[in-house]
């Protein structure tokens, strides 16, 4: 099973598609201004580490920081139930 995390703020984290998004800007010759795409978690939710670049050492600092935390049990079985209902 993939290790589930718990959004205590909104994340703004790199999209997996890798999707390149105009940002509204234009370079010198004409050309847009390109940005990787992001995807944003909202507080309260539950999410995949694998959604984290950085691994440990980030999940470590977000951590510290209170921006992320291991859901507890009622939060895990809760989300579990929802997969199977949804």
């Amino acid at each position: 099973m993939t290790e589930l995390l718990f959004a205590v703020h909104r994340l703004g984290v790199s999209d997996p598609d890798v999707e390149m998004v105009a940002t509204g800007e234009w370079n010198a010759d004409g050309s847009p201004v390109m940005k990787k795409s992001t995807k944003r978690i909202d507080a309260g939710t539950l999410f995949p580490a694998s959604l984290l670049e950085g691994g440990p050492a980030e999940i470590r600092r977000l951590i510290d920081l209170g921006a992320i935390r291991y859901p507890d049990a009622t939060e895990l079985a809760l989300f579990e139930r929802d997969q199977v209902e949804g």
